[in-house]
């Protein structure tokens, strides 16, 4: 437990220092902790929805919805059973009100889960090595962003922002064990070669 404190200490000792040093770094961090409330979550669920509507996996969008509103469910009622103080400067972003309920970060929790379920959405939409690719590097860095302004902001310590990463991890494999799988699109195959198949299969027979 000295170990965990020290590390949290240490962790939000620097980031504060790093942000009264460099005020104008707070301008590039609070963007990201709005799309990572649960109201920029629910936002983007309601795109990974659709996506999957539109691929007619309709399973998959129930098991994406029920699995967030799950992770909210959890992390407020961790933040209840496990009241653990927010760091002391909390205060100047989220007010008086707010200075328990600190294990886990529910903005990276859930925000991380809906990243995941959105390239589980869009797989079956993009091809190819370079645009997965693509899609993987901007949700990797959209995440250190996201959990650099829970640090930066002094929201939370280094170990709520590792408790959400886990959590969503763990979820977000759970809830696609049970998912259906993209089915790739129909192949538009012309009626002349299907004839020509047809006559020489009579012909093998």
């Amino acid at each position: 437990m000295d170990a965990i404190e020290a590390l949290d200490d240490g962790a939000y000792a620097h980031f504060s220092f790093v942000a009264n040093e460099s005020p104008q770094i707070l301008d590039v961090m609070r963007p990201a902790y709005f799309i990572s409330t649960y109201t920029g979550c629910m936002v983007l669920l309601l795109l990974i929805v659709m996506l999957f509507s539109i691929q007619r996996r309709f399973r998959s969008a129930w098991i994406a919805a029920a699995c967030v509103a799950a992770a909210i469910a959890l992390v407020e009622s961790t933040h209840m059973f496990v009241p653990r103080p927010r760091p002391q400067d909390a205060v100047k972003w989220l007010g008086p009100l707010a200075q328990s309920g600190s294990y886990p970060s529910g903005n990276v929790l859930v925000f991380l889960l809906c990243l995941i379920f959105l390239g589980n959405a869009l797989w079956g939409f993009i091809s190819g090595l370079w645009a997965r690719g693509l899609f993987v590097v901007t949700a990797a860095l959209l995440t250190v962003w996201v959990c650099l302004s829970q640090f930066f902001l002094a929201i939370h310590y280094v170990t709520d922002v590792i408790g959400g990463i886990a959590g969503a991890s763990l979820l977000g494999w759970i809830a696609i064990k049970f998912m259906a799988p993209a089915t790739p699109p129909p192949v538009d195959v012309p009626a002349d070669a299907i004839q020509d198949l047809s006559g020489t299969t009579a012909i093998q027979r």
